[in-house]
């Protein structure tokens, strides 16, 4: 069964409440294709202005605005 855009946002923010992770640890979590993932996360940080993008060295992160 596809899961929808909100569950899968849902899902992703589940995660990020728990902390800051990079984009394959979010994946890895919510269990999507990487593009998924991404393009989920790109749309929750500039449409929404749920969660915030960091650099951290050669990493990016996400986490909770």
């Amino acid at each position: 069964m596809r899961r929808n855009y909100n569950s899968i946002r849902k899902e992703i923010l589940k995660v990020l409440r728990k902390g800051p992770e990079t984009l394959t640890t979010v994946n890895r979590e919510i269990n999507a294709d990487i593009r998924t993932t991404k393009k989920h996360l790109l749309w929750l940080e500039k449409i929404e202005g749920k969660i915030k993008k960091i650099r951290k060295g050669s990493n990016i992160v996400y986490k909770i605005r």
